[in-house]
Formats: C-alpha cells, sequence, structure tokens
C-alpha cells in the first residue's frame, strides 16, 4: 500500500494540532534519511510524495507515542 504523506498531514492539522505534522516529521527524518524524502520535503509535502508501508508505519507509530492516538489508515 502506498498513501501520500499530504493526506496525513491534513489528517493531523485536523485532528491534532497545527504543529503535530512539523513534531512527527521531525521525529521521525532521521528514518527517512538515504531515502531522498528530506526534512524540507516532509514538512510541506506536496501530491508527489508517496510512503512505502515503513515509511507510513513509522509515521503512525510517532503519531501514536507523541499523542497517544490511534490512526486509522488514510488512503
Amino acid at each position: 500500500m502506498k498513501i501520500e504523506a499530504i493526506k496525513i498531514k491534513e489528517w493531523c492539522d485536523k485532528n491534532l494540532t497545527t504543529v503535530a505534522w512539523q513534531r512527527i516529521v521531525v521525529k521521525v527524518s532521521p528514518q527517512f534519511r538515504g531515502t531522498g524524502l528530506t526534512l524540507t520535503k516532509l514538512l510541506n509535502p506536496d501530491a508527489s510524495i508517496v510512503l512505502d508501508d515503513q515509511q507510513y508505519r513509522s509515521i503512525k507509530e510517532a503519531i501514536e507515542e507523541t499523542y497517544q492516538v490511534s490512526v486509522a489508515i488514510m488512503v
């Protein structure tokens, strides 16, 4: 499954806080090194940034750890 990073960002903005996405991206950015997804690209994603299963799981786990909320699959 592939998911657009912007959909997760929009979910964070709507359901958490306006800075939630930034906090999550900073937290997971070390795991994304070498993938071509820089911190800058992740902070301001567009529809062309598609996450693979592992990247999605990393972000989902970071959201759950940081905000104690479960994240539904967003396709």
